[in-house]
């Protein structure tokens, strides 16, 4: 499914009608969330320590890429003269992805202290 299908299933609307960062911070998601999930499927094979490292190194760099589009996102949801409700609803939205992004910063950083004590 593509990112404005997923937009439009989630928020029952018009996916040409939302704004840029929502599908931006789904595209960084995205890439976190696969990235987290190869480390662990290799925890059987002893190459764990060294990629987990690596992937937790791509993935601070995705966090920071989503941070970025978050801050530019809020920025111009407030830019102008906006609809208070339009602003609430983008906002938590916003809010949501990132703390979702995070969350996959926060399991790099498991995965890595479990390669690292397992050394």
């Amino acid at each position: 499914m593509r990112h404005d299908e997923q937009l439009d299933a989630c928020l029952g609307g018009d996916a040409a009608d939302i704004l840029g960062g929502g599908v931006g911070c789904l595209e960084v998601l995205e890439q976190p969330a696969a990235i987290v999930d190869a480390p662990r499927q290799l925890l059987d094979r002893g190459q764990i320590h060294r990629l987990v490292n690596e992937h937790v190194g791509l993935i601070k760099h995705l966090e920071e890429e989503g941070d970025a589009i978050y801050h530019d996102a809020i920025g111009q949801l407030f830019a102008g003269n906006p609809d208070p409700l339009q602003v609430l609803k983008w906002k938590e939205i916003y809010d949501t992805l990132e703390r979702a992004i995070d969350s996959c910063m926060g399991v790099a950083q498991v995965l890595q202290s479990i390669s690292m004590k397992n050394a």
